[in-house]
Formats: C-alpha cells, structure tokens, sequence
C-alpha cells in the first residue's frame, strides 16, 4: 500500500512539474516581446493573409486573443482646390494621383493591439497599410513621403521609446521625431517608383507597418487610440511634409507648397479591453 501511495505521490509531482514547465514555457515566450519581434510578426501577417495572416503570426509568437482589425471604407481629407463639382456634388473627393478609388479599392488599414506582459498600465500597438489596386500616375506619388502612425490624448498616454517602422521590400520607412506633435507617433514612407519616372505608370504595390508601446498615465482612464495612415502628392521632387500631429482621429500631415494630401484614413482600437481592471 506504501509503494501504491508512494507511486501515486510520485506521478502527481511529475504532472505538477511538466504543469510548471508548460506556464514557465508559455510565461517565456510572451515575456519581454520586443517590438521589432511584434513588427515583423505583424507585417508579415499582412502581407500573407491580411488580418487573419496577422492574428495568426501574433499568437504564435505567444500573445493571446490579440485585437486585430482591418478597415477599407476611407476617410478621405484634400484640399478645396481638388475637387471637381462632381465630386462636391457626391460629397466625395477623387485626386488624379492615388492607389485607387478610396472607396472602391483593395487598399486596407490593420490596427493591433494587445497587452504588455500583463502590464496593468501598456500597450502594444501596431498599425499597417496594405496598398493595392494601382492607378496611372505621372510621378508625383512618389514625390512626397508618406505617413503612418498612431494619435492619441496625450493626457492619457505616453508613449514608450521609439517605434519600430517597416516597409515592404523596394520602398524604405523610418520613425520620425521631427517636427511631430506630443500627440503623435509617426513614421514616414518612401514609395519607390521602379518603373521609371517621368513615364505615366502604375504604382506599386506596398506595406508599411509601425508597432509602438504607450504607457497610461497615473490616475487616467485609457481612451482610444488611432492608427492611421496618410498618403500624399506632389507636383515636384521638393514635395515634403513639415510636420504631424495626432490626436483624437489619428494623425495628420502639414505639407510644403509643393505638395497636398490625397486622402487618409484612420481607425480606432479600444486599449479598455486589454488592461487588466478596465
């Protein structure tokens, strides 16, 4: 009877230890996810499958049930000056230059988030842009970066270091810091036209995709956060923007004379439904 309890003793400490291994290991892989890890994953994700590729790419790296929603239906921001009485009259704006029609296209917003590390107080938050369904341009697409990024009440939240940004391959991102509101976090995209310039061609298809941590500041309620991503012109190569700002309904751009704003869109993510005790 000893050896019998002894034995039964023995096999329930085995399964409490592989049970202990199994958290440790689980523990292990969300632990310290660095954003760059979170980025790629996500890109990834986007490229292959959209929101579905993504989700799938963030629970493998061991993050659960992570937010992830993907958005086509545009917001599209121009100048007065571009529209045509078809358009005021539709109450919609139609830029020459564009990846496709804003309302009719393949193009679509991703936006991320989950909790950090079982953090009470931070979030990871990722946003990406898929662009398809290219059109005819002349060119002055390709002269003026543009902008993705998240806005936010920056009463609310601070954000964390740095952001990690990434573009598909041929075209080039990078964070930005300059001349960018406290309410903002943003990076820039290149689009490389290699098909030539000067030539009417069609745009190529691009990704680009920005991760960030922000923190909530003590004694706040977590409001929500925006991603979102502009997409510019410009009548020369001087076309640049000069600066960016956030806030609630994501970020916007300030451009130079030389270029304008072809459309933007933005979507929100409720950080309530990852922070423990909201």
């Amino acid at each position: 009877m000893r050896d019998r309890r002894n034995f039964i003793r023995m096999a329930a400490g085995s399964i409490a230890a592989l049970s202990t291994v199994g958290t440790v290991s689980a523990a292990r892989r969300t632990h310290g996810l660095s954003k760059q890890k979170v980025n790629k994953a996500f890109h990834r994700g986007i490229i292959q499958d959209g929101a579905a590729g993504a989700r799938a790419n963030l629970e493998d790296l061991g993050i659960e049930d992570p937010t992830v929603k993907s958005h086509n239906d545009f917001n599209v921001q121009t100048d007065p000056e571009t529209l045509t009485e078809e358009d005021d009259d539709a109450g919609r704006v139609s830029p020459e230059y564009k990846y496709g029609d804003p309302e009719n296209t393949d193009s679509k917003l991703f936006v991320s988030q989950h909790n950090v590390d079982g953090s009470d107080d931070k979030v990871k938050v990722s946003v990406g842009m898929a662009l398809r369904d290219q059109k005819l341009t002349a060119g002055h697409a390709f002269w003026c970066d543009d902008a993705i990024g998240v806005g936010y009440n920056n009463s609310d939240w601070a954000a964390v270091g740095n952001p990690v940004v990434r573009a598909s391959k041929d075209h080039s991102a990078r964070f930005t810091s300059d001349d960018v509101g406290d309410d903002a976090l943003a990076g820039t995209v290149n689009i490389k036209d290699h098909y030539g310039r000067g030539e009417e061609t069609s745009l190529p298809q691009a990704a680009a995709t920005l991760s960030g941590v922000f923190r909530l500041r003590d004694g706040k309620v977590p409001s929500t956060l925006w991603g979102s991503y502009n997409h510019t012109l410009s009548i020369s190569p001087s076309g640049a923007i000069s600066d960016i700002s956030g806030g609630k309904g994501g970020i916007s751009v300030g451009l130079n004379t030389e270029a304008r704003k072809a459309w933007s869109i933005a979507d929100s993510v409720d950080p309530r439904k990852d922070l423990p005790g909201y």
